[in-house]
Formats: C-alpha cells, sequence, structure tokens
C-alpha cells in the first residue's frame, strides 16, 4: 500500500481517539491474551483453557459497569472481539461501547527468530494487514496494537533487529492510520538478564530513537498515536538495588531524550512486575519534578488480571469477588496514572532479589527420613501462630521430573495439589499443618533443574557457553527459590513473609551436591540477616547403654560446615529426651549454643512437634536471628487450639476400627494422606482410631488355594471392623480382592468409603452382582463385554507421567436427597483434588440407577460421575476425587468424617441436626472454600 499523508479529517478523527484513550486517571486493559498465552494464566488456578472458559472470564471483566471510571479502552485479541454475552448476544465491542470504553484489536501474529542475529526476534504479520484493519474498524475497533520485542545481552539487541523491528512498526502504524486505527506502538525491551538500570536506560533511549525515526520516515502522523514501552527497570536477576525514585526519574529521562510531544500518551506495559511494583513504578513516574507532555498511564495485562483470577478461579460463583478485584486494581492504577496512589505502609525502596524475604533451611543428617518434613511444618506453624506468612519449598534429589511416577512402595504415596501437580508426601505435610495451598514449583527435582537449564541452553540463552553445574545449575536453582518464596500460597493472595526450604535426603548424598554449593551461595545472595539453617539430625541411643550418642551429629555438622554451611538451630531427633551434658557436648562440638541444641524426643503424636519447639523459645530465636518485626494482628488463639487438639488426641478412650482393604499396606506411607483424613475424622468424632491393614490379594479365592490361614486372617480382620475403607492405586493386582471387600460391605451395611479407584471398584461390583453382568469390568484390567469403566479420552497411554485428570475440579449435586451433600453443609458445588485416567462409563450409569446405586455428585459438564451413593444402606459411598488431600487436622474431610460416623453407629442421628432451614440461613448455595461442612460442627 503506497504512503501518503493523511487528509486533515482522518488526521482530526485519529487524534480525537487518542486523546480519549490517553485521558488523564484512565488507562487501558491489555486482554489480548491469546489461547496459548492464557493457558499460564489459567493453569496455575486450575482453570481448563477452553474457548468457553476465555470467553465468560473476559465477560466477566466487560461487565464490571464501574470500571469506566479507570478505563479508557481494552484490547482484544482475534477470538475475543467477535465473542458475544450468553445472555443478550452482543458482541463483546459493542458491550464496552455501551460502557463508553474503546475497543482496540492485536494485530500482529507473533515472533519468529532474525535471520542474521544472535536468535533475536521479528514481528511477524503484515500480510494483509490492511484487509483485516478494515474488517476490524468496520466492526468498532478504534486503535490497533503491535508489539516488538527485543532483550538486553552481550551485543543485544544489534543494530539490525532494532532497524527491522522499527521499519515493522512503522509500516503497521502507517497502515492501522490509513484504515482509521490509531497504532499503539510497542517496542518492549525485556526484563530478562543481569543488566543493571544504567544500560536498561541507554537501549530504550537508543530503541525509542530508532523506532521515531521510522515513523517519521513512513509519515506517520504522531498525534495519531499512542506509546506503549517498557518501565525502564534492572534486569530481573540484576543483584544491584534501586529506589523506586531512581527507576522513575530513569524512566522520565529516557522518554524526554527520544519521544516526541506531539504524542499524546504513553501508556506503560508491566512487563513482567508484580501487580504492586506496577502501580508503584508508575505513581513514582508520575511523581518526577520534571517536565512530562504526555499523559503518563498505564497498558497492563497481568499487573490487572492475576488477583482477578485467584477470585475466580473457574467459578461462576466467584465472579462478584474477581469483579471486586479488578475494581481495586483498575483504580489503584487510575490513581498511580495521577501520582494519587498511597499505600497503607509507604515503600520507599525495592530490593530488586527481594531479600526482604526471610529463608529457613532445613537440612538432615545421619540418616533420612528423619523428619526434616515434620520439623520444618511445625517451624512454620510457630511462625504462623504469631502472625507471619509462610510459604514452603521442599527440593527432592532426584532426577525424575516429578512424583508422579513413582511406586508407592519406592517413594510413598504422590500427593496432589490444587494445579495438578504430583509432589512429594512433605508436601501434604505442609498443606496440612500451615492451612496453605502450595503449587507444583514448591517442589524442586534435580530433574526440573536439569529440564530449566536444558531448555535454556537448546534456546541458546547462554549465547554459546559452557553449560555447567557451576553456575549455570546453582544459578537456576537460586533463581527458582526466590521466585516460587514470592508466590502466595494464601486466599488473599499476599506474598509470604517467610519461606521454609527443605532439602531432601542427607548432607554427603552426592546427587544433592549442586543444592548444598547453591546454598552455600545463596547466603550471601540473600545476605545472613535473611537466611538461616536448622541441621536436623539423629542422636541414636544403643539398647545395651541407652545412653545419647553426639557423635553421629558432630561429624554430620563437620559434614555440612566443609561444604561451607554453618548450621543457626540444631535439632536433634532421639528416643528419649536428651540430658543437659549430650547438648552440652553437641554445642562445643558443632559451635553453636547451647541453647540452640533443641532435643525432639518421640511423642505419641505429631501434633506435638511444634509446641515442643515453641517451649524451647524456637520462635524467639528466629525472631533475633531474622531481625522479624512482630505481627500485632496475629491470632492468638491459634496455638490454643493447637493445644486443645492434642490434648483430645491423646485422651481419646472409645475406639473405632477401619479396616483399610488396599495393596501397598507394607508401608504405611503409601497411604499417608488417607491415613491422616481418617485420624483428622477420628478426632473430631472424639474417637480413638485403630487402623487394619488388609491386603487385598489375600481376600482372593487363590490365596485360599495357597495359603487359606492368611485367607481367613485376612477375612476375619475384615468382618470384625466397624467400617471398611478402599482407597485409590492402579493395576489388576489386588482388584478381585477388594471386589470382595466392597460386595461384603454391601450386602453386610456395613460403612464404606471408596476413593478414587475404590469407587470403581464398587461400580463393577454393583454390575456383577446387581445388574447380572458377570464380565463386568475396567479396561485398565481386561478386556470383556461389559466395559463398565472406561479410559478417559485425555489419558495418553505412551505417556506415563503428568497425563491423568489432576488437580482441583468442580463436582455439582445433582439432588437434595444425598448423605454426602448434608455432609459437606447441603451446599451446591463442592472442590476436590482429582489423580485418575479411568472414568465411569456413561452407558451404564441409567441402569446403575434405576438399581440402586445413585450418582449423586457430577463433574461441570455432567459426563463424569464424581460420587455415588446406594439406596437403603447406612453409608455405602464412593468419590471419584480423592477428598484426603484437603483434609485437615481442624477440619475434616466430609466423606471421611461420614465413614467414622457411620461407624461409630451416630450418622443417623448426626444427620437429623442438618435440615435444610437450618444450613440454607448460614452457608451460601457455594462452598466458601474446600471445607464447607463447618455447621455440622456446631451441632454435634
Amino acid at each position: 500500500m503506497a504512503v501518503y499523508y493523511l487528509s486533515k479529517d482522518k488526521q482530526a478523527e485519529l487524534a480525537q481517539i487518542a486523546q480519549s484513550i490517553a485521558t488523564p486517571g484512565k488507562g487501558i486493559l491489555a486482554a489480548d491474551e491469546s489461547a496459548g498465552i492464557i493457558e499460564s494464566r489459567f493453569s496455575p488456578m486450575n482453570i481448563q483453557n477452553n474457548e468457553e472458559n476465555r470467553r465468560y472470564y473476559r465477560q466477566l471483566l466487560f461487565r464490571t459497569k464501574e470500571c469506566s471510571q479507570y478505563l479508557s479502552a481494552i484490547i482484544l485479541c482475534h477470538e475475543t472481539f467477535y465473542h458475544k454475552t450468553d445472555d443478550d448476544e452482543m458482541v463483546f465491542p459493542r458491550v464496552l461501547k455501551d460502557l463508553g470504553i474503546l475497543s482496540g484489536i492485536t494485530v500482529d501474529r507473533g515472533l519468529i527468530v532474525l535471520a542474521g542475529t544472535d536468535n533475536e526476534t521479528i514481528t511477524q504479520g503484515l500480510d494483509g494487514l490492511e484487509e483485516r484493519c478494515r474488517e476490524y474498524k468496520k466492526n468498532g475497533a478504534q486503535f490497533a496494537k503491535w508489539r516488538a520485542l527485543l532483550r538486553i545481552a552481550p551485543n543485544c539487541p544489534s543494530q539490525l533487529a532494532m532497524n527491522e523491528n522499527a521499519s515493522k512498526l512503522a509500516r503497521y502504524a502507517s497502515i492501522c492510520q490509513q484504515c482509521g486505527l490509531v497504532p499503539i506502538v510497542e517496542p518492549e525491551v525485556s526484563l530478562e538478564g543481569d543488566h543493571d538500570l544504567e544500560e536498561c536506560q541507554r537501549v530504550t533511549e537508543q530503541v525509542l530513537s530508532t523506532v521515531y525515526k521510522a515513523l517519521c520516515d513512513h509519515h506517520v502522523y504522531l498525534e495519531g498515536t499512542l506509546l506503549k514501552p517498557n518501565i525502564v527497570t534492572p534486569g530481573a536477576t540484576c543483584s544491584k538495588k534501586y529506589s523506586i525514585e531512581q527507576i522513575a526519574e530513569a524512566t522520565v529521562i529516557a522518554f524526554r531524550r527520544t519521544v516526541p510531544t506531539a504524542v499524546p500518551g504513553i501508556m506503560f506495559l508491566s512487563g513482567g512486575h508484580n501487580e504492586e511494583n506496577s502501580t508503584l513504578y508508575l505513581n513514582a513516574i508520575n511523581h518526577v519534578p520534571l517536565y512530562k507532555p504526555w499523559t503518563l498511564s498505564f497498558s497492563y495485562g497481568r499487573a490487572l488480571q492475576t488477583s482477578v483470577l485467584r477470585a475466580w478461579k473457574g467459578n461462576k460463583s466467584n465472579s462478584e469477588q474477581a469483579r471486586k478485584e479488578f475494581m481495586r486494581l483498575t483504580k489503584q492504577n487510575g490513581l498511580a496514572s495521577l501520582g494519587k496512589y498511597e499505600k497503607q505502609f509507604l515503600i520507599s525502596f525495592i530490593d530488586i532479589t527481594n531479600t526482604s524475604m526471610k529463608y529457613i533451611l532445613v537440612t538432615g543428617g545421619v540418616i533420612s527420613g528423619i523428619g526434616k518434613g515434620i520439623i520444618s511444618s511445625s517451624i512454620g506453624t510457630i511462625l504462623i501462630s504469631h502472625g507471619f506468612r509462610v510459604t514452603s519449598i521442599k527440593i527432592d534429589p532426584y532426577i525424575n521430573i516429578d512424583a508422579g511416577t513413582f511406586s508407592p512402595y519406592e517413594h510413598g504415596e504422590v500427593f496432589v495439589l490444587d494445579d495438578g501437580g504430583e509432589v512429594d508426601l512433605d508436601l501434604g505435610n505442609y498443606e496440612r499443618f500451615l492451612g496453605i495451598t502450595l503449587h507444583r514449583d514448591n517442589n524442586i527435582t534435580t530433574g526440573k533443574i536439569y529440564q530449566y537449564v536444558i531448555e535454556k541452553e537448546r534456546r541458546g540463552d547462554y549465547l554459546g557457553k559452557t553449560v555447567q553445574v557451576v553456575p549455570h545449575i546453582t544459578d537456576a536453582i537460586q533463581e527458582w527459590v526466590e521466585r516460587v518464596a514470592r508466590i502466595s500460597v494464601d486466599d488473599d493472595t499476599a506474598e509470604p513473609d517467610i519461606c521454609i526450604i527443605e532439602l531432601g535426603g542427607t548432607i554427603g548424598d552426592i546427587e544433592s551436591m549442586s543444592f548444598v554449593e547453591a546454598f552455600r551461595q545463596f547466603q550471601f545472595r540473600v545476605k545472613r540477616e535473611n537466611f538461616c539453617l536448622v541441621h536436623v539430625s539423629l542422636v541414636p541411643q544403643p539398647n545395651s547403654t541407652e545412653e545419647h550418642k553426639t557423635k553421629p551429629t558432630q561429624h554430620s555438622v563437620k559434614e555440612l560446615r566443609g561444604y561451607g554451611l554453618s548450621p543457626d538451630l540444631i535439632i536433634c531427633r532421639s528416643t528419649t529426651s536428651m540430658p543437659m551434658s549430650a547438648k552440652e557436648k553437641i554445642s562445643m562440638f558443632c559451635q553453636v549454643d547451647k541453647e540452640h541444641v533443641i532435643c525432639m524426643p518421640d511423642v505419641k503424636t505429631l501434633y506435638r512437634v511444634p509446641l515442643i519447639l515453641e517451649e524451647n523459645s524456637t520462635f524467639d530465636y528466629l525472631s533475633t536471628r531474622l531481625s522479624l518485626v512482630r505481627k500485632t494482628n496475629c491470632d492468638n488463639s491459634f496455638m490454643i487450639k493447637w493445644r486443645d487438639l492434642i490434648e483430645r488426641s491423646e485422651r481419646q478412650l472409645d475406639e473405632v476400627i477401619i479396616a483399610l482393604v488396599g495393596k501397598y499396606t507394607a508401608l504405611e506411607d503409601a497411604y499417608a494422606s488417607v491415613l491422616k483424613a481418617l485420624n483428622h475424622a477420628a478426632l473430631f468424632c472424639n474417637r480413638k482410631l485403630k487402623i487394619r491393614f488388609v491386603h487385598s490379594t489375600d481376600l482372593e479365592a487363590n490365596t485360599k488355594k495357597d495359603d487359606p490361614v492368611k485367607y481367613h486372617e485376612a477375612w476375619q480382620q475384615l468382618c470384625s471392623a466397624h467400617g471398611v475403607l478402599v482407597p485409590g492405586g492402579f493395576g489388576s493386582r489386588g482388584i478381585e480382592g477388594k471386589i470382595a471387600a466392597i460386595e461384603w460391605a454391601r450386602t453386610k451395611s456395613r460403612p464404606f468409603l471408596g476413593i478414587c479407584l475404590g469407587l470403581q471398584c464398587a461400580v463393577i461390583e454393583f454390575a456383577r452382582h446387581v445388574l447380572n453382568y458377570k464380565d463386568a469390568n475396567s479396561t485398565e484390567f481386561d478386556t470383556t463385554e461389559h466395559q463398565v469403566i472406561i479410559e478417559m479420552p485425555e489419558h495418553n497411554t505412551g505417556q506415563m507421567g503428568g497425563t491423568m485428570r489432576l488437580g482441583r475440579r468442580t463436582t455439582h449435586f445433582v439432588t437434595d436427597d444425598s448423605i454426602v451433600k448434608k455432609l459437606y453443609g447441603n451446599v451446591n458445588t463442592i472442590d476436590e483434588r482429582h489423580r485418575h485416567r479411568y472414568e465411569v462409563n456413561p452407558k451404564y450409569i441409567e441402569e446403575c440407577e434405576k438399581a440402586g446405586m445413585k450418582f449423586v455428585g457430577r463433574s461441570d459438564d455432567n459426563q463424569r460421575m464424581e460420587i455415588l451413593e446406594l439406596e437403603g444402606h447406612p453409608y455405602f459411598v464412593a468419590v471419584q476425587y480423592h477428598p484426603e488431600y484437603i483434609s485437615r487436622p481442624l477440619k475434616p474431610s466430609a466423606p471421611y468424617l461420614g465413614l467414622i460416623w457411620a461407624a461409630c453407629g451416630e450418622l443417623k442421628n448426626v444427620l437429623t441436626h442438618v435440615t435444610k432451614e437450618q444450613i440454607t440461613t448460614d452457608i451460601s448455595t457455594k462452598s466458601p472454600g474446600p471445607f464447607s461442612h463447618f455447621n455440622l460442627f456446631r451441632h454435634t
């Protein structure tokens, strides 16, 4: 298309649109994420990335009527531009127009490598641009956006990359203006790298000078354009600190030197900065005491949406809360664009490396499995009781990417997080003790670190350097820890104050050497006042003398010190309490004050561990060592409730016996969360729990032939229990024994709870013995005519890791006549965590329900069966999800609570107190969180 000067009318139209967008006190929402990009936003919140969710989420934002007070425009992607509202079928640009908000469109088509450069990029999308722009203008678009990306590195950005990107931006801008669209010019200088503030300012000035020369060469009408640049900041991994004022001043100076006064507005992109920093930077920029001829405002994407997504969580019932978050963010940035934003506590200095975060590293010595996870959780519990926000990281030195493919006998149970992460069981302890919600990145493995580094090497990020353990692997570990430590693990999305890091294995293990070296460097990176090391070691007591032997601990600490790490606290695990003489010996040879040598003897209940640490003044020491500022808003009743929990757990007399029928019964850790959930429920019901582990193969007919004694003992164990639990698992071994146990529980009216595979076995048993499909089975075990359990479509049989239906999902109750619904507090929906590859075959659902097996809970699409109950049975319940993953000591899981109550013979009496009238006056129709059965607790 030929370049020519615009007519006066067109110039006036473009200038008017640009001025409207650059209205003081208002900014732009960048809601132009493609389906691929929004996957990275949805995934941490466990929101399914499908077109309907993307449409509804954008509708949620655009139907926030008050947002027009602080937003002048919204940038859309092609998909969203043509989406419609679900009530009146109105296209989104029309919705925005009715709010007085201008609609824009992203017209570039992504980045490709620019030939002749060191992996620098060029933006594509000029082909057919004129036709697309005219079509968008006809359908309501008033402006467009084109992004170019340049990075700072040795020899980058090259002059070729700057010239080519500037030329593309200018050609795009010229075409847009001919079509009546105001072009937003976005030459972003990436935040990635270790460059300092001065280097970023120099490069930004060079890039902008090149861009504006190209715009003038292409006769672009500057009064009808807007600039969307990066804020001038140091690189993400820069070790040097800068104040907000320094960053703001460098930014303003860079633009005063390069951006013509004809440009109406500069709308900054957030560029990887978090919500709070993005606002603080913008506010400070508008406070710089220099002449600024443009409107300085925002064009934020993530910085206006992260908290909104956390509030929404993919649930329509959370829409109002999400809108409140959206209004909060738009308002604070609108104020910042006027220089009027004020925080409750003024922050005038930002440490780019986040050294204000406090880190507590927990290591182990002598033997593995010594209790580092419980110690870490207990330290966190104490800190939370004093009002601090705590997050946790578990480091596993094995080369596996995650724990998803482990045999339970190899490493205990696989714990599943909200976001679908399959992680070490210690993260379950952290969540249970601390009441937090962790993410998959809170579990670091050697495999993850090496995969991350190798992917960077393949992309050329190391610029041809030799990639080595030091510094590349150790730097990756440190960067991972710093990044994850800042991720919120609470419902209010606030950043944690303290990060507790557990280093798995034992000091001296060859596989953990890279992590030990990383933390040797890390203590200097974050400064001593922000780093504390707790070493947990074994003090054995030989049976012959029962004397506490301190030599193993001395050698363990000596080895730790040899690697450049010195413990601040030493926690000694022993059978009985240590005498003062043993503490003094450890103190002398390990160079630690004797007050900082704490004995942790064996205890009746793990819940007592935080109290022992508290009694040994652990918080007082950590407070002094890490310069913690005591909180005034702490819940003083927290430890009182914890003490009450311990006292109740140790004084229970009435026993309840549960038979756990599984195939990993030789290792209790294989069912760690299940056992914890049973304990939580039993404790709540004032019962002493006794678990009988019944190996499912021992219940099978083959065992009766081969070992009749074992067979009859197993059945005696089962038949004398008060209730039966069949947990999850994989593979065909022991399945017939589980089915036999379920048949016995069904026919003898014994309380039964099936979890995951337990639900599938219950359906198979029912199909065989009630529907008379004798060959009924699962496709996991055999191929038969009646496959009542089938493989899910998304399961990839060629790839085992991470291919299941994982993470937190919503279950909808389809009837009010449900025991489980009453246990949950008569809510309409619940959110629970899943881990399965197979599901109930929809072909057989109608037959099962007619025969009395009711599927009372179903998935969002009504296709997957989540909860089943048996009519006429006191408690025959099975769930496809794993409720044990979100059971807490003070908030037991509803299905487990029902099993214990039924096993005690009290369920019927409890449920009579839970009437519809009582519930609806106290609780909304949607669960306020993973636990919604708190109303039940008041009636018992």
